[in-house]
C-alpha cells in the first residue's frame, strides 16, 4: 500500500469507527505520544483520554453518520498533512436530526512499523452558530 493509500485508509477507518460508535477503534488511529484533537467550539484535547472524552461526547448527542471526503495530502518524510470535507448527521433519541458539513485538516506521523497515525486533527463547521 502506498503512503497516499494508507492516509486515505485512515479517513475511511475514522468514518467506520465513528459510525459504529467504536471509541477504541477511533483512538487506535491516533499516535500514542500526545496526540491532539481540536474540535469546534471547545478546547484542544491533548492525549488519548481527552480525545476519548471528545469522541464520547459526540456519541452522547445521538446516532452519528459521518462521511469524510479526502481532498489532498502532502507527504514529507515521516510527516503528512491531509485535508478534506465532511458531512455529519446526528439523530438524537428525542428531537429532530441535526445535519452539519465542514472541513478538516489532519497531521499524520509515520510509525516505526511504517504505518501512519494521526498526530493532530482539527475540524470545523461551514455553518454559523445559531443565534
Amino acid at each position: 500500500m502506498s503512503d497516499l493509500e494508507a492516509l486515505q485508509a485512515i479517513v475511511t477507518a475514522w468514518d467506520e469507527a465513528m459510525n459504529s460508535g467504536d471509541v477504541a477503534a477511533s483512538l487506535a488511529l491516533f499516535v500514542d505520544d500526545n496526540p491532539m484533537s481540536m474540535p469546534p467550539h471547545g478546547p484542544t484535547a491533548v492525549g488519548k483520554d481527552a480525545i476519548a472524552e471528545v469522541i464520547g461526547g459526540l456519541h452522547a448527542m445521538g446516532k452519528l453518520t459521518v462521511r469524510d471526503y479526502f481532498g489532498d495530502a502532502r507527504i514529507s518524510g515521516d510527516m503528512a498533512v491531509m485535508h478534506g470535507t465532511f458531512t455529519l448527521r446526528v439523530v438524537p433519541e428525542v428531537g429532530p436530526a441535526v445535519d452539519d458539513a465542514g472541513k478538516w485538516v489532519c497531521a499524520c506521523q509515520r510509525q516505526a512499523d511504517g504505518s501512519w497515525k494521526t498526530l493532530y486533527n482539527i475540524w470545523n463547521s461551514d455553518h454559523p452558530l445559531p443565534e
